[in-house]
């Protein structure tokens, strides 16, 4: 039986002597990327998911539900795709760039891959609550 002391400083001086790149890669799947990107689109407070139904059939529009993200990974870089409504009377174009920049922004600084581009789909637009209405103003 081996006891260690955590007070013993261990020597990893031969280990710190290989070079990054040769100690290993670290492959990230498509669909943590597309999980981080679509809770970012999420987090922007005039943009939502669709939530229930099955198939598609009987889908409801929610701000509380995530949107819909695709993600096609090539090497270390990105192109996402995401599919949202928005709250109506929010300015598109704001709210897609706020969408755009928050999910650009998440996946370069969690995932540490470079974002080429994150296109936007609006599916829908719904009436946002009080709530919602008031933080656009």
């Amino acid at each position: 039986m081996t006891i260690v002391d955590p007070r013993v400083d261990v020597d990893n001086s031969a280990a710190s002597q290989i070079p990054a790149a040769d100690r290993g890669r670290l492959r990230i799947d498509r669909r943590v990327v597309e999980k981080i990107a679509s809770q970012a689109a999420s987090e922007v407070s005039a943009a939502g998911g669709t939530s229930g139904g099955f198939l598609g059939i009987g889908a409801r529009r929610d701000f509380d539900a995530r949107p819909k993200v695709s993600v096609d990974l090539r090497g270390d870089s990105a192109t996402i795709a995401v599919t949202c409504g928005v709250a109506y009377p929010a300015p598109l174009r704001e709210t897609t760039d706020a969408v755009r920049a928050h999910v650009h922004d998440q996946v370069e600084r969690q995932v540490g891959i470079t974002v080429d581009r994150v296109d936007i789909d609006v599916a829908w637009l719904s009436r946002a609550d009080t709530g919602v209405a008031r933080h656009l103003r």
